[in-house]
């Protein structure tokens, strides 16, 4: 999502090093402030749902749909990724919130594990509960790839879709 000047998009492009982690301009800097924060702000309000679904329909079901979510946010932003800064802004604006909604899906299925051992139901509950609240360190993952390991963002993206269709899908077996 390029939001800069043609200028200071090209000053931008040619950046290495620590200089590739800060904005190349206030634009951009405030657009992405704003797609998180309409991500998170998603996946604060979905947890309403996800509850119905456990309730009515049961873990599986809830991570199936939180699983769709997930993958079909994770193809978009390696699609956005792969274009570059020619990619539409609504590809953004699709796929991250689409990856906040599918966040409290999973950690309600995760919950659900207390009730299949009721004896371990102490120790499940609070690593569901950090496996939540941990999960925005795979942005610092995807940052160290991107920037330390020089991985484009679509790679980094569709390998995490690969993982998460191989994790997701064992959870039907």
């Amino acid at each position: 999502l390029d939001l800069c000047a043609a200028d200071e998009a090209a000053a931008c492009a040619a950046r290495s090093g620590e200089e590739r982690q800060r904005s190349c301009c206030k634009a951009q800097a405030s657009s992405f402030v704003s797609l998180s924060s309409v991500s998170l702000f998603a996946a604060d309000g979905v947890m309403v749902a996800y509850g119905e679904l456990m309730d009515r329909r049961g873990a599986r079901w809830c991570i199936s749909v939180a699983l769709c979510l997930v993958c079909t946010g994770l193809a978009l932003l390696s699609i956005a990724g792969s274009l570059g800064a020619s990619s539409p802004a609504a590809l953004w604006w699709i796929a991250f919130p689409l990856i906040g909604l599918a966040g409290p899906g999973v950690f309600m299925a995760a919950l659900s594990f207390g009730e299949l051992f009721p004896n371990l139901e102490s120790v499940i509950a609070p690593l569901a509960a950090s496996m939540f609240d941990g999960s925005a360190f795979v942005f610092l993952l995807w940052k160290l790839l991107f920037l330390r390991a020089g991985l484009p963002l679509s790679a980094i993206a569709a390998a995490w879709l690969f993982l998460s269709v191989l994790v997701g899908g064992s959870t039907w077996s």
